[in-house]
């Protein structure tokens, strides 16, 4: 299962939305993001498009205000602004953001990722908004 809140922020303070889905099912996985908005759009179009490698397709992005993870059926894989994969191992929680930290530590403490994104969100002033949850 992967979860993640809805709330998006810029660093102006100028938008604060609370029900943006940062994380949706795309063919045979489950996909979501952290970081800036307009990237992860693009990250999603991308995963849908099937990830082409042509540079002419993917995302050039230059800020770091990006991640996001693949959740497949033989792993769960990472991604930076480059848009390379990096598997992460089977078995092993993962979380990203700005409440990532304390979703991680509610998951190895036993929580399911809503439950450990729902506790972030108590904590975590970037984190916020209805918590939406998918699974393979």
């Amino acid at each position: 299962m992967m979860a993640a809140d809805s709330r998006i922020t810029d660093d102006g303070g100028s938008m604060d939305l609370l029900n943006f889905p940062k994380i949706k099912k795309v063919k045979d996985c489950v996909v979501g993001f952290a970081g800036d908005v307009e990237m992860g759009v693009l990250f999603f179009s991308w995963i849908e498009r099937g990830e082409p490698d042509d540079p002419a397709q993917k995302p050039q992005f230059e800020d770091d205000d990006f991640a996001g993870l693949a959740m497949r059926k033989n792993g769960v894989y990472w991604y930076g602004k480059r848009l390379i994969p990096g598997g992460i191992a089977s078995g092993c929680p993962a979380a990203i953001g700005s409440g990532g930290d304390v979703a991680l530590g509610a998951m190895l403490a036993g929580k399911s990722p809503a439950e450990a994104v729902r506790l972030a969100c108590k904590v975590d002033t970037n984190s916020g908004g209805r918590v939406n949850s998918f699974k393979l």
